[in-house]
């Protein structure tokens, strides 16, 4: 009667768990299928946000870019959770042996991930901030028509403005970048690292070096 009553407690909390995440699921998949199919409403809609920022993200390359990881995340969730509860209100061993060999994978490639992190912090610190200064070298770029379009620009212009920050190292990494020097209009620095500063523009060359760092402010949050 006790093995009954646990089993049946079991199945119960297993089901539930997975029709929560099967619903979460089906709803990030269908979001992204929405942007993926109709970004001109979605826009509509993030335009009614009083927010200076997601302006930035109204445009169809970003939207649709973000609709792709969406609807991946979103199928992931969506298939595992359907194994779990169908395998919980069937008692299928296959469905459930499964649903149990998927969440093993990532469990196992999650404590992997964080003990090469733990194991090589310094190889991964500096391989982050090498590919960070390859996006400034690479993809940013200040023209108004890409500004707006470019995924990568739109990441470094948000993150400097929310973390008050500039560049990697420093200012002089937009210094390596083709495509910034092509059309900064005679500007040394993004114009975004220093919009909280208004009352500082008069000094904005000279204060450049004081401005928190975009790799140390984010390495700090860990």
């Amino acid at each position: 009667m006790g093995c009954d009553c646990e089993s049946c407690i079991a199945k119960t909390l297993l089901s539930v768990f997975n029709f929560l995440f099967f619903v979460l699921g089906t709803i990030v998949l269908g979001v992204g299928i929405w942007l993926a199919t109709d970004k001109t409403s979605f826009i509509a809609l993030l335009k009614m946000v009083d927010h200076d920022q997601l302006e930035h993200f109204t445009q169809p390359a970003v939207i649709e870019q973000l609709a792709y990881l969406l609807i991946v995340i979103g199928a992931v969730m969506f298939f595992l959770s359907f194994l779990g509860y169908c395998g919980a209100i069937r008692e299928s061993q296959c469905l459930l042996t499964t649903y149990g060999l998927f969440l093993l994978v990532i469990l196992v490639a999650e404590v992997t991930a964080f003990g090469l992190a733990a194991a090589y912090k310094d190889r991964a610190r500096t391989e982050t901030k090498n590919y960070l200064q390859t996006t400034i070298t690479n993809y940013y770029t200040s023209s108004n028509e890409r500004n707006q379009t470019d995924a990568v620009t739109l990441m470094w212009n948000y993150m400097m403005s929310e973390l008050h920050c500039c560049g990697v190292d420093d200012y002089r990494d937009f210094a390596l970048s083709d495509k910034w020097n092509e059309s900064k209009r005679d500007r040394i620095v993004p114009q975004q690292h220093h919009q909280h500063h208004h009352h500082h523009q008069q000094h904005h060359y000279q204060r450049t070096f004081i401005i928190p760092l975009a790799y140390e402010r984010t390495d700090d949050l860990w």
